[in-house]
């Protein structure tokens, strides 16, 4: 089967937002004329459309907002014109021209009101994306929002459905709203060259295939071809029709149990952006989330936190002696796939049972890859910021005498020889003195101790 990224899905807030206010006018200032139109909107099915032919062919001049169409699809127009006078109100102007020498006709909507509301979705094409209040509405105002979406700039070729933008957080956005729908898409980047303009954006390509597009295309409500017929040899030197019954065959990714399944066919490293980094810490591990994948650099603790409630999750076992059987089989697997001569290494730390005993989940540890054909090597304690335990650990003392967690047990086992093992590995960092001595300087200094004595007598 292969090795696995799974992401969760994300799923319908318990408690949502449609038919609440979702936007306010701001109050009038000075002594100017209060702007015409409805000066309050509500999460409706209507309003979420409205967003997806923004979000595709919206844009913002002055106190208007414009939608690009094409000329031909004169039922989109009128939905706007439509839209606009229901949500925003009918007295203001809302007119559809055709741009002279081109196929492309702009619906232009009137209103300071309509146009403050759009712009907290980003100025400018690159900028879109999705409001903070949309993810908080139901799935069926979700969906709204991805048939206008589709309708303004969505694609079909076949048995694919696709979508392009030059917004890296809008291909994101409606990425994970298809999701939230049970739709899994692909996403690449495509740079382009220099165009008359100077450097054009790079472009986002949303593509959905396969058994994944029929879902799709059942929520927008579109029709696919269906699926030809495929020739293949019978092996005889002979060809064999196959048909596909009126279903598409499924690809890689799937969606299982409240996961997204992504089959991993490459490992490669790439720059990071100049992003701030926040490290969101527990007692006994340290998790992770990068673009929605929770990754987690320590194994389980046992019923120490509960990741799901699938029965097959190891924080859900029924026993410690079931976690630790299931605990050694994965580990025996794994120590299968290491190759000879190799470290491997492993984070763990102690976790206490219902009566506050600790169970010896580090020795544990050390027996399970023992049996599995490794012997420990090295042994490291690693220090763990302290964070609010400076705060909880004096309570946490005098409660019941034990101490708090500032640490966690570093393992290093050894598969074979381990001068091999040491050949195999990288060139060590070495960090010189200058490195050493910058780095002192921004230490404060210490204050100096006072004598026993001295101490003694204050």
């Amino acid at each position: 089967m292969g090795d696995e990224l799974v992401e969760p899905v994300p799923t319908e807030p318990p408690k949502v937002l449609d038919g609440e206010i979702i936007w306010e006018h701001p109050p009038q200032k000075g002594r100017g004329r209060p702007p015409r139109g409805n000066r309050q909107v509500y999460a409706t099915p209507e309003v979420c459309r409205l967003l997806g032919y923004y979000l595709a062919e919206g844009s913002i001049g002055g106190h208007a907002v414009q939608y690009a169409f094409h000329a031909d699809e004169v039922e989109y127009h009128r939905d706007v014109t439509a839209l606009h006078g229901h949500i925003f109100s009918a007295d203001l102007s809302v007119r559809t021209r055709l741009a002279p020498g081109t196929k492309q006709a702009v619906v232009h909507a009137c209103g300071a009101v309509p146009a403050r509301f759009f712009a907290n979705t980003g100025r400018g094409a690159h900028a879109k994306k999705f409001p903070g209040w949309l993810w908080d509405c139901s799935d069926n105002l979700l969906t709204e929002t991805l048939v206008g979406v589709w309708r303004g700039d969505g694609w079909r070729s076949g048995g694919r459905l696709g979508y392009d933008t030059v917004s890296e957080n809008l291909a994101e956005d409606i990425r994970r709203a298809l999701l939230r729908l049970g739709v899994v898409a692909s996403v690449r980047c495509r740079h382009r060259g220099a165009t008359n303009y100077g450097s054009a954006r790079p472009v986002w390509s949303l593509t959905v295939r396969g058994a994944q597009a029929e879902r799709l295309a059942s929520i927008l409500g579109w029709a696919l071809p269906a699926p030809t017929e495929r020739v293949r040899s019978r092996g005889d030197g002979k060809a064999g029709r196959a048909a596909w019954f009126g279903r598409r065959p499924s690809r890689s990714p799937y969606i299982q149990a409240g996961y997204v399944h992504y089959r991993v066919e490459k490992i490669d490293t790439k720059s990071v952006k100049a992003l701030p980094v926040f490290n969101l810490e527990v007692d006994a591990d340290h998790s992770y989330l990068a673009d929605g994948v929770a990754t987690h650099n320590c194994p389980p603790y046992y019923d120490l936190e509960r990741y799901s409630d699938d029965p097959a999750d190891l924080a859900n076992a029924a026993t410690y002696a079931e976690f630790l059987a299931d605990y050694a089989h994965i580990i025996g697997r794994a120590v299968e796939r290491l190759r000879d001569d190799r470290f491997a290494c492993v984070v763990v730390g102690e976790v206490r049972d219902g009566e506050g005993l600790c169970r010896g989940l580090v020795p544990d540890t050390v027996q399970v890859f023992e049996a599995a054909g490794l012997a420990l090597y090295n042994e490291a304690i690693l220090v763990t910021p302290v964070g609010s335990l400076a705060v909880r650990a004096a309570k946490i003392f005098e409660a019941a005498r034990k101490t708090g967690k500032g640490h966690q047990n570093v393992l290093v086992f050894v598969k074979g020889n381990p001068e091999l093992a040491a050949g195999a590995c990288a060139p060590v960092e070495r960090l010189d003195l200058t490195e050493a001595e910058a780095i002192g300087q921004d230490l404060p200094e210490e204050a100096p101790r006072q004598p026993q004595e001295a101490r003694t007598q204050a």
